[in-house]
């Protein structure tokens, strides 16, 4: 993760923000359409903590001071991603949150891991903290993108 926050200063990309999940670290940058980036790194799930059932993530600072001096006792150059680095999760952008977590959890099967403040759901399968976040944050209620219109639209 230091690497990959050294690579992104030097590349002078333009990153939006930092947080602490509690079941990972994540920075955040957007690609040129405006589509959110999150690239992040997983605590072990023997760290995750669980009040009862529910797996407990939040949305804490990142301790930047912390992610620079893990960078400071690594000597190795930047040579791109490690070959192991996947698609963790995605997040993605609804109009109404009932009528998408129905979709996820009936259709295709995730598991409901946790609402959050009836504006977002996180899903996942085999008990990750998420695959597949779900949100109304900017799109609450709102039409289908216009034809021609520039971003992600599907995957």
């Amino acid at each position: 993760m230091a690497q990959s926050l050294r690579n992104l200063i030097t590349a002078g990309a333009a990153i939006t923000g930092f947080a602490d999940h509690l079941v990972s670290e994540a920075i955040y940058l957007s690609d040129p359409d405006g589509n959110g980036i999150e690239i992040y790194c997983d605590r072990p799930r023997s760290d995750w903590e669980f009040q009862g059932d529910v797996l407990k993530m939040g949305t804490e600072p990142l301790d930047i001071d912390a992610l620079f001096a893990e960078r400071q006792t690594e000597t190795s150059l930047w040579v791109g991603l490690h070959q192991e680095t996947q698609l963790g999760h995605m997040h993605l952008q609804v109009t109404s949150l009932p009528e998408a977590q129905e979709f996820y959890q009936r259709v295709l099967g995730f598991d409901l891991v946790m609402n959050y403040h009836h504006s977002a759901s996180f899903l996942s399968a085999g008990g990750y903290h998420h695959h597949i976040a779900i949100n109304t944050w900017h799109s609450l209620g709102a039409p289908p993108p216009a034809e021609g219109t520039t971003g992600l639209q599907h995957y």
